[in-house]
């Protein structure tokens, strides 16, 4: 791909939030979209801790202490991944079950 057309790529979200009050809402947009996040990873740890296996999610990094709490929730610890390109704000973590 060349610049140019990185440059046209854009992005949106599947569905947007509109609760939130940059859409005249009652909830602040940064708290809701954490909460929303932190929300999806325990779900998904919540069924994993059944079925056993690793998760791996690219989280917002003002969210990895609530992160942490929820995967020591569910047996599990986090582990924060090395990438290759990294972007301001985020990181990739593996979500894999706590040594006994």
């Amino acid at each position: 791909m060349s610049d140019d057309e990185d440059e046209a790529v854009a992005y949106e979200m599947v569905m947007p939030f509109v609760t939130v009050a940059s859409k005249g809402g009652p909830h602040d947009d940064e708290a809701y979209v954490c909460g929303w996040e932190c929300g999806s990873v325990d779900s998904r740890l919540t069924v994993l801790a059944r079925i056993g296996g690793t998760v791996d999610a690219t989280v917002h990094e003002v969210n990895l202490p609530q992160m942490d709490l929820v995967a020591m929730k569910h047996g599990f610890r986090m582990v924060q991944q090395e990438v290759e390109e990294p972007v301001e704000g985020w990181t990739f973590v593996r979500f894999e079950v706590a040594a006994e």
